[in-house]
């Protein structure tokens, strides 16, 4: 800046006067509770002392603790005064004697009131506070020091000046007594203070002056005085000096006590004394401690935590330089400084300008920019108020006028022109009706499982459901351990029995037998008596708690099982009710509608089987939760009718209650195709004014609800600094009007946001271009602190990102759990599942089968297998489906064009790439452009090359390990799958044509073994075009080929020179003995020892993890029967308990209840595994030894 430059902005100053856009320098701060509570208590500001312990209960820590009676046997060194007064309380601490001379309460001061704080509290009560003072001018003259000559701590007055000493913890307390002190009583004991000093050694004169904080004069005086002496002591005045030569010359102190709450207490104190002065004597004292430093070194002190809670409403440059400087990569921090720089704007560009002057930062820089961007003239108004230095930099960070050229409005998307929620809507008037609910017949879909667990049950059921008699063909009860014999009992005691009458009666040592039913409880069953039937049923058990067993009514006729169900619903001691769906089929919905209501938490679950229309207006109340919403969605979807006809009364009635959650549910019928079902239930009314009404309901809650009033964007919204997206049409950035539209509707309501327009802008602009702009609006966010108000900055990702915005987020979502951001991370994982992609996809299985923070990879495969579940798929299926062609040609293979020259990538057995040449030469790598290479499209070919790589590296494994799963679990695929996913994919098939494969009949015999020739045609082991048996299509084990075959195949693949990704032909196999068949545990292996690491390992061949506590107790994995659990001795990998190479021994194997891992017992026989799985078992153990 020139001369005449400095000389306006002089005189700019003095027109405006000091009319500055921020406090002034002398302008005080609201104080907060925790201000207060750390600050230094004073006279205007008082602090009563806390009791924390009686009289008596001191003097008995003091009597039990031993370092009360270490009285340093050195006080012989003492002044003759000082020796007395430490015999005398020698003898005092000994006889427990509470009373002394006044030196001897000195000593006992100064030797416990280090770790005693109390001990003020007992002098202040036995000898008032001016005593109490005296006694602390006294004790501050002894000093204890090492003498090298005696070779022992001696005690003197001679106290050298370079020493630094500790704050003594009763410090805080006195001051708390002087602060609520009568005024004539603080009076006396500043004058004895004053006076003592000149008494005291330059070291202790401090501690007087901070007893003293409102006689600044006396600070200030004591670091003149000291000006230049080595005192390090006089660190301590910093925070009571005012006077700007005493400042001056404490700068080259040090700052005391250098810890943690000596900053908060500072800072805090400062603030309260001195207002916006105090805080930036905060800021200067930190910058003469740290300097160069402070950078790093700021965000790692305790302050920092407090600091934003302080200061973001304070609006002058020194408070934001505060935050600045302290936030960090802490969210919280950042997220009150993006409060701070939105709230005081002009501080904020003070703030960054002036520190920028000082040290260089891209992020402070940018942040700048950011805020001149958002409003230029604020910049031209700190001008007057800022450094010579601090004005050159906001010069160099305005934006220069440039003229750029943005589509014009007749090629924007509609909503980016005319946005509907600036338009003004009236609501229509619906009429409402007193309408009944209309009778749809109620199903039951019971699941797999439901049918699995009680299809006996249900068969029996539904034989009975059309009979009058009982059914008499019942299995035999169970004999019990306690019964001798098993009494003949009629089908019809034997059904009352299983229903509930249980009794017994002894009949020996330990032995029971069944009390025998009566007649006359035979007799209300077969009359459909339930009052008689449950009065006998009391009367039979006596003090017996029995219940209802709701499942055994299959026995009954089919009404009088309904019958019995619907009263036995009505008491209290009844079980089975989850069962009855399955069992009973829709007879038994009223019931389980009855016992859904007393326990809903636990039947819930069931309601997905269920359709009825009771049921449609709980689920439709469910929408609008975030946790429930798709099961509610799957309900309402699947069952349409049911749904109409239970909402409509509501959504067309005359209470509101309930109105608007049943409107709802029928927009979600209607958005999903099933508008026309809902009219045509509406017409059951045969009302012509329903329909109408119904008409007008739908063509008004089928449009689209955008928010009555919008929020002003946050102020990290600055698309005018961030890549633009781009026009399909005719590659314009979209203007900053349409960018503001477009940063209204990001904010919106997820669905609504979708719905509302971002699907015509995705469809108006270029993928890649709205990616960039996502990550930027992301990046933006998470400088800004991350505020999770504003989180759609984030999800914004899964809307418009890319495959390079999945491949970029993944990076961060495997960091975060592990910087304390596991919630972020999940986020992360709904985002690539919304971006949907094969990478974003292939990244998100890749989580799924690999990191080391377990909750994230389970949440990772819960969201694979939702996505698989969601197209009717397994995992298996939807992970051929997830293999990506990474831009592969029909071939398989990559050209990579430098103009020029061009080059041909192609794949190894481990899906490696390699380049070959024009002539076939294969190259060591992708050559350097040269200069007669095209040079646009040479670069372009490198990028390309490099990010090939980079996704090979996170597929190939993940390809192989499927392929080798594939064949020892002995997965299937049909002609047409096996074509599809594997033979013709472009990536994939350089892993099949390396592998023998085979045709299986139905019965899943091996048919025939062939391999893939290089033009995907078929061939055997003899290099012979074979055609196909009919059969499914799968990878052969080695126990399945025949020695002929695999020695053919290995001869012919040894031929072609062309390797398996994982051992086949020749793969180690093993069988079981007989007696290991039989047995129920394996120790082949116990008493061997193998490494930790290598046992950790096995998670890489589908095992995983038994852990109790943070140590390892073994492995388990998967099998058809259970789950196979290999125990181990408990070792822990934590913190290098256990080293990976230190030798574990084994204990044995076995197969549990499936789930029952921690505990179960040996439960089945390794005759339960097939021979490939055994074989693959003893595989996976053995190799642990190689």
């Amino acid at each position: 800046m020139t001369t005449a430059q400095n000389q306006n902005y002089g005189m700019q100053n003095a027109a405006v006067g000091d009319h500055r856009p921020w406090l002034a320098d002398d302008a005080s701060i609201a104080l907060t509770d925790q201000i207060n509570h750390f600050s230094r208590c004073r006279r205007d500001r008082p602090r009563p002392p806390g009791h924390a312990r009686s009289e008596d209960q001191l003097w008995q820590d003091i009597a039990a603790s031993k370092k009360a009676y270490n009285t340093l046997a050195a006080y012989a060194s003492c002044p003759p005064d000082w020796q007395f007064a430490f015999a005398e309380l020698a003898l005092r601490l000994k006889a427990s004697r509470r009373e002394g001379s006044l030196l001897s309460e000195a000593a006992l001061l100064w030797h416990i009131g280090h770790f005693e704080p109390d001990l003020m509290d007992s002098f202040v009560a036995r000898h008032g506070l001016e005593t109490t003072v005296e006694i602390v001018c006294c004790s501050l003259q002894l000093w204890k020091k090492y003498s090298d000559t005696a070779c022992k701590y001696i005690l003197t007055r001679d106290i050298p000046l370079d020493e630094e000493n500790a704050l003594p913890n009763w410090h805080p307390r006195l001051c708390g007594y002087l602060s609520t002190a009568p005024e004539e009583e603080w009076q006396r004991c500043a004058n004895k203070l004053i006076a003592a000093i000149p008494t005291l050694s330059p070291v202790m004169q401090p501690l007087i002056a901070l007893l003293l904080p409102e006689r600044t004069d006396i600070a200030n005086d004591m670091a003149l005085r000291f000006v230049g002496q080595n005192i390090p002591a006089m660190g301590r005045l910093k925070s009571v000096v005012t006077d700007d030569n005493a400042i001056a010359a404490l700068r080259h102190y040090p700052f005391l006590p250098a810890n943690n709450f000596g900053y908060i207490s500072f800072a805090a104190t400062q603030m309260a004394n001195r207002g916006i002065k105090g805080m930036s004597r905060t800021l200067d004292v930190l910058k003469e401690e740290y300097a160069a430093e402070l950078c790093e070194i700021f965000p790692q002190l305790h302050v920092a935590d407090y600091l934003g809670k302080w200061l973001w409403k304070v609006n002058h440059p020194d408070a934001l330089k505060l935050l600045i400087l302290s936030a960090g990569d802490k969210n919280k921090r950042l997220e009150f400084l993006s409060k701070a720089s939105q709230r005081h704007p002009h501080a904020a560009i003070a703030a960054y300008a002036e520190l920028l002057k000082e040290q260089e930062n891209p992020i402070w820089r940018q942040t700048l920019t950011t805020l001149i961007a958002a409003a230029p003239e604020r910049a031209e108004q700190v001008l007057p108020w800022i450094s010579e230095q601090a004005v050159e930099v906001l010069a160099s960070c305005r934006q220069q006028e440039t003229q750029m050229t943005c589509a014009s409005s007749d090629s924007l998307p509609q909503v980016l022109v005319t946005p509907p929620w600036l338009a003004k809507t009236t609501k229509a008037a619906v009429p409402a009706f007193d309408l009944p609910t209309l009778a749809v017949s109620a199903v039951v879909a019971p699941t797999r499982k439901m049918l699995e667990s009680n299809g006996e049950y249900r068969q029996i059921a539904q034989r009975q459901a059309t009979r009058q008699t009982m059914f008499i063909d019942l299995p035999p009860l169970e004999k019990r351990s306690w019964e001798p014999m098993l009494l003949p009992q009629t089908p019809e005691q034997q059904i009352l029995w299983r229903l509930g009458f249980e009794n017994w009666r002894k009949t020996g040592e330990e032995q029971y037998e069944k009390l025998p039913i009566p007649q006359s409880a035979v007799d209300a069953l077969l009359r459909d008596d339930f009052p008689t039937l449950k009065a006998e049923r009391a009367k039979y058990c006596g003090d017996r708690r029995t219940s209802w067993n709701l499942a055994e009514l299959c026995y009954l006729p089919g009404e009088q099982a309904i019958s019995l169900l619907n009263q036995i619903i009505n008491e209290t001691d009844y079980y089975g009710e989850s069962e009855i769906l399955t069992i009973f089929g829709p007879a038994a919905v009223p019931a389980f509608l009855t016992c859904l209501n007393r326990d809903p938490r636990r039947l819930w679950h069931f309601t997905a089987s269920c359709g009825t229309s009771e049921l449609a207006l709980p689920m439709a109340r469910l929408l609008r939760k975030k946790t429930q919403h798709a099961e509610s969605r799957d309900w309402l979807l699947k069952y349409p009718e049911h749904a109409a006809a239970g909402l409509l009364p509501v959504a067309l009635g005359k209470t509101k209650k309930d109105r608007e959650d049943a409107r709802l549910g029928l927009r979600l019928l209607a958005e999903n195709g099933r508008r026309a079902l809902i009219e045509e239930v509406a017409q059951r009314y045969h009302q012509p004014a329903v329909s109408a009404a119904l008409t007008a309901l739908l063509n008004d809650i089928t449009q689209i609800k955008y928010p009555s009033t919008t929020a002003p964007l946050p102020g990290f919204w600055q698309p005018t600094l961030w890549r633009r997206p781009q026009l399909k049409t005719n590659g314009l950035p979209l203007g900053d009007d349409a960018l503001c539209h477009l940063g209204t509707l990001l904010s919106f309501p997820r669905e609504v946001a979708i719905h509302g327009g971002l699907m015509q802008v995705k469809e108006a602009c270029t993928p890649e271009t709205l990616a960039a702009f996502a990550w930027d609006l992301y990046e933006a966010w998470e400088a800004a602190g991350a505020p999770s108000k504003e989180n759609w900055g984030f999800t914004a990702l899964g809307i418009l990102g890319d495959d390079n915005t999945a491949r970029d987020l993944t990076r961060f979502i495997r960091a975060w759990p592990g910087e304390s951001r596991h919630k972020r991370a999940i986020t992360g994982l709904d985002i690539l599942a919304e971006i949907g992609s094969d990478i974003a996809l292939m990244q998100l299985n890749g989580i799924a089968q690999k990191i080391k923070f377990k909750a994230l990879q389970e949440a990772a495969r819960e969201k694979i297998k939702q996505i698989a579940d969601k197209r009717e798929l397994t995992i298996a299926e939807l992970e051929d489906r997830l293999a990506p062609d990474l831009g592969l040609d029909d071939r398989g293979t990559l050209t990579l064009d430098f103009g020029p020259r061009r080059f041909t990538v192609s794949f190894d057995e481990a899906l490696k790439p390699f380049v070959r040449d024009e002539s076939g030469r294969r190259l060591k790598d992708l050559p350097k452009p040269g200069k007669s290479d095209d040079e646009p499209r040479a670069a372009e070919a490198v990028s390309r090359y490099r990010q090939l790589k980079k996704d090979v590296r996170t597929v190939a494994s993940q390809q192989i390990m499927r392929l080798e799963s594939a064949m020892c679990l002995r997965r299937r695929w049909t002609a047409e799958q096996f074509r599809l996913f594997l033979v013709d994919h472009p990536l994939v098939r350089h892993l099949t044509r390396r592998l023998v494969w085979g045709v299986y009949s139905q019965e899943n015999v091996l048919l025939a073994c062939f391999r893939i020739a290089e033009d995907n045609s078929y061939s055997d082991a003899q290099d012979n075009p074979i055609n196909l048996p009919v059969g499914q299509i799968g990878l052969p084990h080695v126990l399945e080929i025949s020695a002929e075959d695999a020695a053919a195949f290995g001869q012919l693949y040894a031929d072609y020179e062309l390797l398996p990704p994982f051992r086949q032909l020749d793969r180690n196999h093993y069988r079981l003995t007989e007696s290991e068949n039989r047995a129920t545990e394996l120790t082949r292996w116990r008493g061997r020892q193998c490494q930790a690491g290598r046992i950790v390992g096995l998670e890489r061949k589908g095992w995983q993890r038994i852990e109790d506590g943070g140590s390892i107790c073994g492995m388990f994995k998967p099998a058809a029967s259970g789950d196979i659990v290999l125990e181990v001795e408990p070792f822990s990998l934590l913190y290098g308990e256990t080293t990976y190479d230190e030798l574990i021994p084994f204990e044995t194997v076995k197969i549990v209840t499936k789930g029952d891992i921690d505990y179960g017992k040996p439960t089945f026989a390794f005759a339960t595994l097939d021979t490939i799985a055994a074989s693959e078992l003893i595989n996976d153990i053995e190799s642990l030894f190689d």
